[in-house]
């Protein structure tokens, strides 16, 4: 698996879209469409580290060096927020 489609199952596990991605990484979103489609295999360190940091997976594990599919949660990691009130129930 490459760089690029470990980043689109990522982000989209995230349901995040490709410029909703690129704002929080501080990239192109033609970047972010290039390295899913496999037309970029390399990018900056600084890059691939907010891109982890954004998606929530390790740096190793995007550039294919570890298995684990989740970054390591530290103390200060923020939890995913729950939805507030009861569940919609379908009629």
């Amino acid at each position: 698996m490459t760089l690029g489609e470990r980043v689109l199952i990522w982000r989209r596990r995230r349901n995040l879209t490709q410029q909703a991605l690129a704002e929080a990484v501080g990239i192109a979103k033609n970047t972010i469409a290039r390295l899913e489609q496999g037309g970029i295999t390399d990018l900056r360190g600084q890059v691939i580290a907010r891109l982890a940091q954004v998606l929530g997976v390790s740096t190793d594990y995007l550039l294919g060096l570890d298995a684990s599919e989740e970054a390591p949660r530290s103390e200060n990691s923020e939890r995913p927020k729950r939805a507030k009130g009861r569940p919609k129930v379908k009629a």
